[in-house]
């Protein structure tokens, strides 16, 4: 028993033991997972800390200032890493400028660290670094490095792909040969003027070489070592030989020798024994100086691919050997694609279609100087895509069996050719789908393209067609026509039978003088343009149209509807008509417009007209900015005439908010005081308005009116009258013949520049088409108690009121609803003490009181039309303004005249305004804010509160602050000013967290900083860039000085270094680049925009890429301000970067040097001059919509629609947020994004794309988006 006992007694202790361990163990599991909760919940509020303190950092300004830090405070914050402003980068392997850093990061495998050329901080790599055993992959981009530091990297013996870009190398340390397992080898970007051969060769498993971009002239007889390297990168050097050794590369399957100087392929001697590398598939020779085919290349039997584009082959060449050398060519077996575009090919071969290609699918013969086409080239069995534009070619083979044509061939390029009609050939195609045969010498389109059964775009622009024909219209799967620049002045109806599928028609630059009337039955339109024709009408069937119809009739002499209405669209017309049916009003009101120098007499002759009494103006009454009143005339048998006028002052400080207010649709009445006139003064006092009002509007209609003429004799009235009618007569008859002049020019030089002549001709021609109209003689009017002439004067203003052929919109009939909208909007303008509504109060109160305003988009319509004739103010597609109207435009004036004056020094006074004690300004500060804004346009915001005090009385309790942001973002959006101190804050900050401190004006910029701005530009280095807009006679008011806002704008990123009364002098946030804008020449008649390198840290050829880049983006700003004056005369020139005068014709819109033509000569200096530095490469220019292009689609020109973004957004994938920093959002942007559709992909693309068109007003187009799309390497032909 004791035994059993004693048993028991050891089991209980043994299960006494277990469960102590048991719980032992769980303890210490407890313990361990508890630590390691509380080590990841440290870990990551350390990483938020760090996070935190980075963005702090980031978001701190930088406490170094330039020159300019008083009068550009864009305190953005400086990279450590990179040194750039408002850097968005997460820098990967930083821990490499800390060598302490070396051993916790020992284990990695991979290095990644970019910085921007040139901005970034040096680089050491220490030795240290021969401790990283597992790494693999190095790439290190924009940093420099010299020997020691690549020496140390070499000893990383691991590496299987080294990429050392932009990094400065000269050359590489033979220590690069440690590497025996590299399998890519990336050295592009740099100044490297010898390849590492030695090295190379030492590198068995190397697959991949990039050496482009380079310095490098020869490419020697080691590259037979090679054996291992498949792809073989060696363009954008100075190579002008290729070594036969080359082909004993066995291994090499890509080759690219593009952008070099190549002139031959060196051939083997007899005596040689040659290995062809037989694997090779891929070859560029493209942008070279060959002038005949490497025989070479015939060797190549696995060859797929050949570009020979933009060399020399043909020049110089027996034309024998050339189409020999060619037929060798399209025997190759396996041979696909073939570019042989831009060179100097005459004639092409007669080929044996047994020996050709069966593989070939692309062949392009574009830009040559061919003249026939032999029958082989439509008969190849894979042959997809034939490029013959810009040759000499006057018909296609008709010896053909029409039944064994080309089964796969597409497309076909014929543009720019003699070609007179249409090629049967092409009509028997039976997968025919593209098809350009724009600029030519066809008049008609034969029926035979009936056959095209396939053909889904046509491109006929640039011809001599009459009319596009119904069978045209009538192709099955036909969906867009392209026929620009014609002559057509019809387009015939579809039969019955004839449904049609078109859904874009590009007509614009034709004879059509009616609408036509077959679109409206085509359903499947969303695409029209029919702007710059003849037509004046549009039907009211159009109501029968889509309303989603994109409708372009700009430039049109449209009498009804009204254009306002026409430019809204399908919708808005539609809404036009249909309103008409129910009741309609007649509008009897013109605009009239007083223009003339101060004290000219305007105020004192207005008040004459309206009270038919004289009250003459004293002189503290005279006028600040534009005064507004109303003057009926009565018209016999017809309603009263009202006319609105509108008092302009004179002084030259109010000549920049004239601008906005001058208008096509209105009499201008010229006034000239006769008394202080003579004819010295011809030009300041009458001249100048004159051109101000054609370069404007283009076609004024005009009324000299001379006043104070009770003060002279009747003589001396009469003699100077016929002295300032005489000159007036004397300026247009030199302005039409100035125009006459260059236009005989451009004729006499059209092949030497032929598109941008073309462009400058059709500029010229409508200038001379659209004269002003200006009364026959000078009216003399007194306004004194004599009120001689005034009847007389109202009798002149009477019959141009009425007259249809000036002023058609005057007895107008418009839709009841939509007169009685206006008229509403006139009365609720007069009650408010401040005529401000936000959008939604607005919508509300026209729906409540104007009956059958119904639904709300009839209500948007009816607001687009009242902002577009000037009756509110409503920017629709301005985000930060469309929640806002402005009843009375007008009063805008008065507000800001407040700022803008002629006498602010003397108006703006502490002692007479209780408002700036009342805002704890202390008089000091005062004097200062004052003299800063009188001499350096810097205006204070506290001071600009006070200015506009009467707005803080007349607005609602507790509504100024909205307003007060509004008026200011209404001043940016008028080009009036631009905000200093600003940081860079995310868009979706509240703004009311950041208040703007300080303005800038720069109308009141006084200082001149000419000399010291010459003395920084000149510290820069060449190349430099410089483009030159000039005016002959007239440069519009204030166009500088809105480019300079513009050009401040954050899509440029520019911080202003100095700005000056006629100049900016400005460096790049992200590119080591100067800019220079200025105002110069005699009379400030030049502006010029000029572009350098900052430093000789960066790539030449990458530099000129970024040069471009920066002008490109300002000269399109340039050219969207002078689109608001259609009637300025205007050339574009190229600066020569040896003598600095403006020797070549401005092209930088229209070409691109993508040919082998390098240098042109200066007109000037007689130096040769590098092509790239006149007019930009190829790859800038298509980021860009070109200047003028009739032919560009009317898609790639409309803002981007909801439908069209959600359908972009379900096409992309995690690369969107790549997307958002090109579009310039920053990292928090996308954050948000993130937030605000958390899960949900698709809606955080759709949400950043909407706030990237509605940020961006009108840019945000087809073809912008696009662009933005090629620079991130993105597909987006999804595009609708």
């Amino acid at each position: 028993m004791s035994r059993s006992v004693h048993l028991k007694a050891q089991e209980n202790q043994i299960e006494f033991m277990i469960c102590l361990a048991i719980l032992a163990a769980v303890f210490v599991i407890s313990a361990a997972v508890l630590i390691f909760v509380i080590y990841e919940i440290a870990k990551g509020v350390v990483h938020c800390l760090a996070y935190l303190f980075k963005k702090f950092l980031k978001k701190r300004p930088d406490s170094s200032h330039d020159e300019s830090s008083q009068q550009d405070g864009q305190g953005s914050p400086v990279c450590s890493i990179c040194n750039i402003q408002s850097c968005t980068e997460d820098h990967e392997s930083t821990f490499l400028f800390d060598r302490g850093q070396y051993e916790k990061h020992c284990n990695v495998e991979h290095i990644n660290l970019a910085q921007k050329e040139g901005k970034g901080r040096p680089l050491t790599i220490f030795k240290e670094i021969k401790q990283f055993k597992k790494l693999k992959t190095v790439e290190i981009t924009g940093v420099k490095l010299d020997d020691s530091c690549l020496s140390n990297l070499f000893q990383c013996t691991s590496i299987h792909s080294l990429k050392l870009s932009n990094c400065q190398l000269v050359s590489v340390p033979g220590s690069l040969a440690n590497l025996k397992d590299l399998e890519t080898l990336d050295l592009s970007h740099n100044y490297l003027v010898a390849l590492p051969a030695s090295s190379i060769r030492s590198m068995p498993c190397l697959k991949t070489l990039n050496i482009s971009h380079n310095h490098i002239p020869v490419i020697g007889q080691v590259v037979k070592k090679f054996r291992s390297v498949q792809n073989f990168d060696m363009s954008y050097n100075l190579v002008e030989e290729i070594p036969c050794e080359l082909l004993e590369m066995e291994k090499l399957k890509s080759l690219s020798c593009s952008h070099n100087k190549i002139t031959r392929w060196l051939e083997p001697s007899n005596s040689t024994k040659q290995t062809s590398a037989s694997s090779l598939n891929f070859l560029d020779l493209s942008n070279n100086k060959l002038k005949e085919f490497p025989q070479s290349v015939n060797k190549l039997k696995s060859l797929t691919v050949l570009n020979l584009s933009n060399n020399e082959i043909g020049a110089n060449t027996n034309h024998k050997i050339l189409r020999q050398q060619l037929a060798e060519l399209f025997y190759l077996p396996l041979m696909s694609k073939l570019q042989l575009g831009n060179n100097n090919i005459k004639t092409l071969p007669s080929l044996d279609t047994t020996k050709i290609s069966p593989n070939m699918e692309l062949i392009d013969l574009s830009n040559n100087e061919i003249y026939d086409v032999p029958s082989a080239f439509l008969l190849f069995p894979k042959l997809q895509s034939l490029l013959l534009g810009d040759n000499n070619i006057t018909n296609l083979p008709m010896d053909l069996d029409l039944k064994n044509l080309s089964p796969s061939l597409s497309v076909i390029d014929l543009s720019n050719n003699e070609l007179v009609n249409l090629p049967l050939a092409i009509c028997f195609l039976p997968s025919l789908e593209k098809l350009d045969m724009k600029q030519n010498k066809m008049r008609k389109i034969s029926e035979n393209i009936k056959r095209c059964s396939t053909l889904c775009f046509l491109d006929v622009s640039a011809n001599r067609l009459k009319e596009i024909p119904s069978h045209v219209l009538g192709l099955p799967k036909l969906v867009e026509i392209r026929a620009s620049n014609n002559q057509i002045s019809s387009v015939n109806s579809l039969q019955k039978e004839e449904p049609s599928l078109v859904e874009i028609m590009i007509l614009a630059d034709n004879a059509l003088a009616n609408f036509p009337e077959v679109l409206i039955r085509m359903p499947n339109l969303r695409d029209v343009d029919l702007s710059n024709n003849e037509i004046k009408l549009i039907p009211q069937s159009i109501r029968h149209m889509h309303e989603d119809v994109r409708l372009n009739l700009q430039d049109n002499p449209i009498v009804d509807p009204p254009l306002e209405v026409c430019q809204a669209g399908v919708q808005a017309i539609g809404a036009f008509y249909e309103d008409l049916t129910t009741a309609s009003s007649i509008t009897q009101c013109l605009k009239t417009l007083f223009l003339g120098t101060y004290e000219a007499g305007k105020t004192s002759l207005i008040r004459a007209l309206q009270l038919n009494r004289s009250n003459l103006t004293r002189p503290e009454e005279r006028t600040h900015g534009i005064e507004i009143a109303e003057i009926n005339l009565e018209v016999p048998n017809t309603p009263d005439i009202t006319l609105s006028v509108w008092d302009f002052a004179g002084q030259e400080t109010y000549y920049i908010t004239h601008q906005f207010f001058l208008s096509s649709k209105a009499l201008m009445l010229l006034i000239v005081n006769l008394d202080s006139y003579n004819a010295a003064s011809f030009y300041s006092k009458c001249g100048y308005w004159l051109e101000n009002m054609i370069a404007k509007v283009g076609n004024p209609v005009v009324i000299p009116v001379v006043t104070h003429i009770d003060k002279l004799s009747k003589k001396e009235v009469d003699r100077a009258c016929k002295d300032l009618n005489k000159k007036l007569e004397d300026q247009e008859r030199k302005r039409v013949k100035d125009l006459q002049r260059q236009l005989e020019r451009i004729d006499e030089t059209l092949l030497e520049s032929e598109v941008v002549m073309r462009e400058r001709k059709k500029r010229i021609e409508a200038l001379l088409q659209n004269r002003p109209s200006i009364h026959p003689r000078p009216v003399p009017v007194s306004s004194s108690e004599s009120l001689e002439g005034i009847q007389y004067l109202t009798q002149v203003i009477l019959n141009y009121a009425v007259n249809k052929e000036f002023f058609p919109e005057v007895g107008r009939t418009v839709p009841k609803v939509w007169a009685d909208t206006e008229a509403c909007v006139e009365k609720k303008g007069e009650e408010l003490s401040f005529p401000y509504m936000s959008w939604s109060d607005f919508a509300s109160y026209l729906t409540t009181n104007v009956p059958n305003l119904q639904p709300e988009s009839r209500t948007k319509t009816v607001a687009q039309y009242l902002h577009d004739t000037g009756k509110i103010l409503w920017y629709s597609e301005i985000e930060t303004l469309r929640k806002h109207v402005f009843l009375k435009p007008a009063s805008l004036v008065d507000i800001f005249r407040k700022v803008i004056r002629y006498d602010i020094k003397k108006s703006v006074d502490y002692e007479s305004n209780p408002c700036f004690r009342e805002a704890e300004i202390t008089r000091a500060d005062f004097d200062t804010m004052k003299n800063d804004l009188v001499r350096n346009g810097i205006l204070d915001t506290k001071l600009l509160r006070c200015l506009w005090s009467d707005v803080v009385k007349e607005c609602r309790s507790g509504t100024f602050e909205d307003i007060f942001r509004v008026l200011i973002e209404l001043m940016r959006q008028f080009d009036l000013c631009y905000d200093l101190h600003q940081e860079s804050h995310s868009i979706h900050e509240d703004k009311k967290q950041h208040p703007i401190s300080k303005l800038l004006l720069p109308w009141y910029i006084k200082d001149d900083l000419g000399d010291k701005a010459e003395r920084q530009w000149g510290k820069g280095v060449d190349p430099i860039i410089s483009l030159q807009y000039q005016f002959p006679s007239f440069i519009p008011p204030g166009l500088f000085a809105r480019l300079t806002v513009r050009a401040h704008g954050p899509k440029h990123h520019l911080h202003f270094a100095l700005h000056w009364s006629s100049g900016t002098l400005c460096k790049h946030k992200t590119k080591s680049t100067l800019v220079l804008l200025k105002n110069e020449g005699v009379g400030r008649l030049v502006v010029s925009l000029s572009a350098r390198p900052e430093s000789k840290n960066v790539h030449r050829d990458r530099a000129i890429e970024d040069l471009w880049n920066t002008l490109q983006e300002l000269s399109l700003e340039v050219e969207e301000l002078l689109k608001q004056w259609p009637g300025v005369r205007f050339d574009r020139f190229a600066v020569c970067p040896k003598c600095h005068k403006p020797a070549f014709p401005g092209e930088w819109l229209h070409r691109t040097c993508r040919g082998s033509e390098e240098r042109e000569i200066c007109y000037f200096c007689s130096e040769r001059v590098p092509l790239k530095c006149l007019v930009p490469p190829a790859l800038v220019l298509d980021r860009y919509t070109l200047t003028g292009t009739a032919d560009l689609p009317r898609t790639d020109r409309q803002r981007l629609s909801d439908r069209q973004l959600l359908q972009v957004a379900k096409t992309l994938g995690a690369e969107w947020e790549e997307l958002a920093i090109l579009m310039d959002f920053t990292q928090a942007d996308v954050y948000k994004f993130k937030s605000d559709n958390l899960g949900n992909t698709q809606g955080q693309i759709f949400t950043m794309l909407r706030t990237w068109r509605d940020r961006e007003g009108s840019k945000p187009t087809r073809g912008n988006l696009q662009r933005i799309f090629k620079e991130a390497g993105l597909h987006c032909d999804t595009i609708a």
